[in-house]
């Protein structure tokens, strides 16, 4: 798949990634919603507290195929706070499974997590 194009979320990506989640997971997210999967989707990664986005997006041919999410988090350890993520929905679509497009998206997922994260413990 020579023409996969790996990127960062840009806006307009929302509905083919919640096309990829419900195809790969089958009817992703699990809820009875009193929104669209849409609207579910932009809460939990575009609303997060922290305003903070690590979703990245595997494009072939001008379609999303793949995705791959992070969601930042801030723990309490004793009397110093740590930054950090945790991972959640990571898919490729079925029709395109196997063929190393989650091998693909790992790097621009972990240089998002990367970006955000201060070793001291704080958001950049």
């Amino acid at each position: 798949m020579e023409d996969l194009v790996v990127r960062p979320y840009l806006p307009g990506d929302d509905e083919g990634i919640v096309e990829v989640l419900r195809a790969a997971f089958e009817g992703w997210p699990f809820y009875d919603l009193d929104c669209t999967t849409v609207e579910h989707w932009q809460w939990l990664y575009l609303e997060n507290p922290r305003k903070i986005l690590a979703v990245g997006v595997a494009e072939l041919n001008g379609r999303i195929i793949g995705t791959g999410h992070s969601v930042p988090l801030m723990i309490k350890v004793r009397d110093k706070i740590l930054s950090g993520y945790y991972g959640t929905d990571s898919a490729t679509h079925p029709d395109y499974q196997g063929k190393g497009v989650s091998s693909k998206l790992r790097p621009l997922r972990d240089e998002l997590r990367e970006k955000f994260i201060d070793p001291k413990g704080s958001y950049g």
